[in-house]
């Protein structure tokens, strides 16, 4: 019964993971995330063609610099109108907001009402903690009275960023009072394809179709997602505001001498959109092609996309959920083999699968979600490898709180504490290969001012090495306090080893009594690597080892030499286990001694920890990324 609970909290547990996977990408909870790969798609996709009907004419630094200051007397708009109509431009759409009165109006207003190829812009307030539709609270920059009545059309120039700030779609309606007031380009684009209002057809969060001609997909917002042609230096033809009105005055007088800056019979049929884009004056807006674009070309980039019919739609949630549950089973069936090869199988999918979804982008204008089936698939992945290493752990579970005990067993036989002696500096390391190691070193104060250090290092590795070094160090104690001097500690202890042999261990010991007042040195080596002595006075490391010693435990009857050296101030002795020695690179060459000397050398006046460290920053940085293949014990005894 049990078992049976168990199952379906399990069940229960699975689903209800499931449930919050696919409610999170139903309710795009990474939206911000997405829509930066969506940044990446439109940075991947060559310059797109944009109408050659389309030009804009900026009122730049030059044409500030021409006139005058912003806002300029208004009449040099009229100029401007009268100059592009006679070049017989189609269409004249301003992106500058004409809602305050000024003297110059009515002058404006003759030029006007002359023609009915002038569009004009005004701006809402929008409501933007209500969600579903955008609507607006009031008109915050309306026309001017007169002058709207005479434009062609007008629209609204309202711009609804993305969580993240960008401008990546653009409200091509705005609800307000119960009525849908287009944008400003949707309307300008109308006039362009000569559709008339009885052929538009309206579906709310949906889609606009245009007669037979465009359907525009709409969100349910009624948003439009701005298909960015390029940046805004390769795409359509910009010319300056003054060079028009300049151009326009030299072929009025109609004399020989200055050539007009532009041919105004460029203009003949085109769409001619206005905008203030001097620097630090024109609204510079965040889009996926850069993080200062000028607002008029969004406009362009609308109008261009309707009147060339070329939209992107977003797969809606629906289908996104399906393509992410494909997805899932896909990870599923490609898990099902060894964890290497699952893990190349899911790496190739996915790269398959943001190309795919790239290449929809780019070639077809379909925009579906990367980021969260992405996600969803290297988390998925993850928790049927951790699946498969918690039943694996829980199988070595037993073994590893063993080994985590005789850790801490090992750990309490060593100095718990630095030694502390007063004109020396000690500092001290041990680095196991692995959980527990076989390297051991030991303090003894020895009263009558002196003092021992020894260093040893098992045969072998692993629990065998610490349990005989466990042996090593309580028989070590014993022998330290009773003998003053080194060979015969280390030949009762030999003795004591050989004895008991029975595992074919034995172990590699350097044991040194120093005097504190003197500063002598007596060293007697059972088989261990030399010390290595920095004399400060010869500015030389040289190798401190008696003649004649062998490993410990081998045999009984073995003599061991002693060799005595006193020390100076400055000088340098250092212990170490051949873990430092024979450290590997990932060639699988040794550090060796000479490094070891260079290093001593080299950092002889640092403190003794200084010392350490620098040893041990050396061995990682030769080691790199190669595997520590033995136990690494350091001791640096510094005269001060």
């Amino acid at each position: 019964m049990l078992k049976q609970n168990d199952k379906i909290i399990r069940y229960a547990a699975v689903c209800l993971c499931a449930a919050v996977v696919l409610l999170c990408g139903y309710f795009r909870v990474f939206e911000t995330f997405e829509l930066q790969t969506l940044d990446l798609r439109f940075k991947a996709r060559p310059l797109q063609k944009t109408n050659p009907d389309i030009v804009v004419i900026e009122i730049a630094e030059d044409t500030l610099e021409a006139i005058g200051r912003w806002p300029f007397d208004r009449i040099y708009h009229g100029y401007l109108i009268e100059a592009l109509r006679e070049a017989g431009a189609k269409q004249i759409v301003f992106d500058v907001v004409f809602s305050e009165e000024s003297k110059s109006d009515s002058l404006l207003l003759e030029v006007v009402k002359q023609g009915k190829e002038i569009y004009l812009p005004y701006v809402f307030c929008l409501n933007r903690k209500k969600k579903g539709e955008i609507t607006a609270e009031y008109l915050q920059d309306p026309i001017i009275s007169g002058l709207k009545e005479a434009s062609a059309s007008h629209g609204h120039i309202n711009f609804v960023p993305d969580i993240d700030g960008k401008n990546r779609k653009i409200p091509l309606y705005v609800k307000s009072d119960g009525q849908y007031y287009p944008h400003l380009a949707f309307s300008a684009a109308l006039d362009y394809l000569n559709i008339k209002k009885e052929d538009i057809v309206f579906e709310p969060g949906r889609y606009v179709k245009l007669g037979n001609l465009v359907k525009i997909p709409l969100n349910e917002r009624n948003e439009l997602i701005v298909n960015y042609a390029g940046t805004w230096e390769k795409t359509f033809k910009h010319y300056s505001f003054a060079d028009v009105i300049k151009s326009y005055a030299l072929s009025a007088k109609n004399e020989d001498g200055e050539v007009p800056p532009i041919c105004l019979s460029d203009f003949k049929g085109k769409t001619c959109f206005v905008a203030l884009t001097a620097a630090g004056l024109h609204d510079l807006q965040p889009v996926p092609l850069a993080e200062r674009y000028p607002g008029i070309g969004v406009h362009l980039n609308v109008f261009n996309s309707i009147v060339s019919g070329k939209f992107l739609v977003r797969a809606g949630r629906l289908t996104n959920l399906f393509i992410l549950i494909l997805w899932a089973g896909a990870v599923l069936l490609l898990s099902r083999t060894t964890i290497y090869r699952g893990l190349v199988y899911n790496g190739i999918a996915i790269l398959f699968f943001i190309t795919a979804s790239f290449g929809l982008f780019i070639f077809c204008g379909v925009w579906i979600d990367i980021f969260y089936p992405v996600l969803v698939g290297i988390f998925l992945y993850l928790a049927l490898i951790l699946y498969h290493l918690i039943v694996e752990k829980h199988r070595s579970e037993l073994l590893e709180k063993e080994l985590s005990v005789a850790r801490r067993i090992q750990e309490s036989f060593l100095p718990q504490e630095p030694l502390k002696k007063e004109g020396f500096e000690v500092a001290s390391s041990m680095d196991a290969a692995r959980q527990v190691g076989g390297d051991l070193y030991q303090f003894v104060d020895l009263g009558n001012n002196k003092f021992a250090i020894m260093i040893a290092d098992v045969s072998g590795k692993g629990i065998p090495a610490a349990l005989f070094m466990v042996r090593i160090v309580t028989e070590f104690r014993s022998w330290a306090k009773q003998f003053t001097e080194p060979q015969k500690v280390l030949s009762r202890l030999n003795e004591e080893l050989a004895a008991g042999a029975r595992t074919g261990l034995f172990v590699t010991v350097s044991y040194s009594i120093i005097d504190d007042l003197s500063k002598k040195v007596r060293l007697a080596d059972g088989g261990h690597l030399p010390l290595m002595l920095y004399e400060k006075k010869t500015d030389t490391v040289k190798e401190e080892r008696p003649a004649k010693g062998m490993p410990l435990g081998l045999m009984p009857g073995v003599e061991f030499d002693e060799k005595d050296f006193t020390l100076s101030g400055g000088d340098v002795l250092v212990y170490y286990t051949d873990g430092v020695t024979e450290a590997r690179s990932v060639k699988s060459e040794e550090f060796g001694f000479e490094l070891l000397k260079e290093i001593i050398k080299r950092e002889h006046n640092k403190s003794a920890q200084g010392i350490l460290n620098a040893i041990k920053d050396e061995i990682r940085r030769f080691s790199a990324k190669a595997p520590q293949h033995d136990d690494i014990t350091i001791i640096v005894l510094k005269v001060i």
